[in-house]
């Protein structure tokens, strides 16, 4: 096994990573969804801010109840 093994998702471009995140985001059960994306690596944090990615969010995705801000 090499010293330093290649990521495949590391070769992916990031306009393939934005398109996949934005089909992601628009079938977003609730926040959680999201935010379990966002706290999986750096670069999935920074693609998944991306304005595409946001302007196509479910209102699930930002849907957080007032119950739940204690």
């Amino acid at each position: 096994m090499a010293a330093k093994e290649s990521d495949l998702f590391d070769s992916l471009p990031d306009d393939l990573v934005i398109s996949i995140l934005s089909k992601l985001s628009s079938s977003a059960g609730c926040p959680s969804d999201f935010v379990n994306i966002l706290m999986t690596c750096k670069r999935l944090n920074s693609l998944a801010l991306h304005p595409l990615v946001l302007s196509e969010g479910s209102w699930k995705m930002f849907a957080i109840k007032a119950k739940n801000w204690s």
